[in-house]
């Protein structure tokens, strides 16, 4: 089958990282894949290392959800590449490409990788939320049921392996740490909904060989560099920028936190949870489904600087139980979230909803 995979956003997140797999996958397997992405951003820079595996990648130049120019080349776009299907990614995306589907003749599919508002998505054909919460929160705006599918993010447990105690202290060591120290890692993009502020405020009052590593990019890094001198954590905070390598930020992290104000079901999660690394998390959208208070990770509410204090030190005051937390986490995640099972899933749904070709 054909299927035109279309997202807008120029930065890497998690996403944009399942968004890439998916289309990966759907290409060694077969498939014809066309991936339509913006124009000189990152995320084009990634799109462009699938093309080995035969995926064919546009970059276009988007000027929000209200872009005639954008919504007439992708109406020329599925018909002259004969596609089966258009599979939209977040809110511009999936915007354009219901309406493109709808003029073109084919089945538009929106993926839902958060809690948003079901306006730019009440025209696509289907509905697939990526966390059960997600889905609810689309019923409770109205959404019929039976609209919505859910299926969930996976994650490759074969490159995602707890990490032995030489490849931890090497991680360390890469980023300019003793192989001893306690570390706090966030990754994720560098953005106002992550929460990083809350980490940091919540640091500035736990033990002083605290320290912490922020793998992302984004438009909040000067603002979140000025809150750490102003709190005097300097020599405590590192910004790695946007980091390729997860694996070795995650080999290098005692626990990882994401004090989100909102999410759907976070990769980085997930990905951290396989390594058995520890989690701290807030307790919001799909991400007690898989960090369960006390047996999977540590939870604190949304935006409470004091609730995240307490949930760090719940993690970081008994290291041998921690441990014990991440090998359980690590098989909840080998259990549930094995990545090529959900793609096959994944496959196999786009498939049946896909238009059939002569």
């Amino acid at each position: 089958m054909t299927f035109v995979q279309y997202i807008t956003p120029s930065r890497v997140g998690g996403a944009e990282t399942y968004f890439l797999e998916l289309c990966a996958f759907l290409a060694k397997r077969g498939h014809r894949v066309i991936v339509v992405t913006k124009r000189d951003s990152r995320l084009r820079i990634e799109a462009d290392k699938l093309k080995p595996f035969g995926v064919h990648v546009h970059g276009w130049h988007t000027r929000g959800k209200f872009d005639p120019r954008t919504l007439i080349r992708l109406i020329r776009l599925i018909k002259h590449e004969e596609a089966n299907l258009i599979n939209t990614h977040l809110t511009t995306a999936s915007w354009l490409g219901a309406w493109a589907g709808k003029i073109a003749g084919v089945p538009s599919i929106a993926w839902i990788h958060g809690r948003d508002k079901k306006t730019w998505f009440q025209f696509a054909g289907r509905l697939i939320a990526v966390a059960n919460s997600v889905r609810e929160y689309l019923v409770e705006q109205g959404v019929p049921e039976a609209k919505i599918d859910l299926l969930y993010y996976g994650v490759d447990i074969h490159r995602f392996t707890p990490p032995t105690d030489q490849e931890k202290a090497e991680a360390k060591q890469s980023f300019g740490l003793s192989p001893q120290a306690r570390t706090i890692s966030v990754v994720a993009s560098l953005i106002d909904r992550k929460g990083h502020r809350f980490l940091l405020d919540a640091v500035a009052n736990l033990p002083s060989d605290l320290q912490l590593l922020f793998a992302g990019e984004g438009a909040l890094e000067e603002d979140l560099r000025a809150q750490t001198k102003a709190l005097g954590l300097e020599d405590r905070v590192h910004f790695l920028g946007f980091q390729r390598d997860v694996e070795r930020v995650l080999a290098a992290t005692d626990t990882l936190c994401l004090p989100s104000l909102k999410e759907g079901l976070p990769i980085s999660i997930m990905e951290a949870q396989a390594r058995a690394v520890t989690v701290v998390a807030a307790r919001t959208a799909g991400i007690p489904e898989v960090v369960r208070e006390g047996e999977t990770g540590f939870m604190c509410e949304p935006g409470d600087v004091e609730s995240l204090r307490l949930a760090l030190e719940r993690a970081l005051e008994n290291p041998e139980r921690s441990r014990q937390i991440g090998k359980a986490a690590r098989t909840l995640i080998e259990t549930n979230f094995d990545r090529e099972v959900c793609l096959a899933r994944v496959e196999a749904y786009l498939v049946k909803q896909g238009t059939p070709r002569a």
